[in-house]
């Protein structure tokens, strides 16, 4: 039996520009999520900026010895 299927067909690729685009779009939209998560449950975006900072401020606390920073 012949194959018909053609094996030089153009394949999709992925496009860098058009995947670091997706991925920015992502993480804006997930930062945009906690902000507004934050805002809601402190009432204020002041308080969603200290929440936001501290979070960051304990992830960074956690990794950094693995990256070898001393803070």
């Amino acid at each position: 039996m012949i194959d018909t299927k053609d094996t030089y067909a153009p394949q999709k690729r992925i496009e860098p520009g058009k995947a670091l685009i997706a991925v920015l779009e992502a993480a804006l939209g997930l930062i945009g999520v906690i902000v507004l998560i934050l805002y809601l449950y402190t009432g204020s975006f002041s308080g969603a900026g200290q929440k936001l900072d501290a979070g960051i401020n304990a992830i960074w606390l956690f990794l950094a010895p693995l990256f070898g920073q001393v803070t």
